[in-house]
């Protein structure tokens, strides 16, 4: 195999070697309530997705943030499941800093 070809493949391999190896674009997830929650009463939770890069991204918002969710005692017994919803997502656009969310009641 002549010089230049086994250039040319090192290069490429080099390059798809560096694609394979960037980080995941940052997000933060929050989630914050009261100090104690009381099932007896209402029980607010923000849930805050924050772009945490160096310029704008897109990020799939749930279109239910309590899909998945389970809520356990100190034990770990599950005392509710929410279940997985089938609705769709939506893609936001949110820049440097920026974040999307909901305060949502787990009663």
């Amino acid at each position: 195999m002549p010089a230049s070809r086994l250039i040319l493949a090192a290069l490429l391999l080099a390059g798809a070697q560096e694609k394979e190896n960037k980080p995941a674009p940052t997000v933060r997830l929050r989630l914050s309530s009261e100090r104690r929650l009381n099932p007896s009463r209402e029980m607010p939770v923000r849930f805050t997705i924050e772009n945490a890069t160096e310029g704008d991204l897109e990020i799939d918002e749930p279109a239910d943030y309590l899909d998945g969710l389970e809520i356990l005692d100190g034990d770990g017994k599950v005392l509710k499941k929410f279940g997985a919803g089938s609705a769709k997502k939506r893609t936001v656009k949110v820049e440097k800093g920026g974040f999307i969310g909901r305060v949502l009641d787990i009663t």
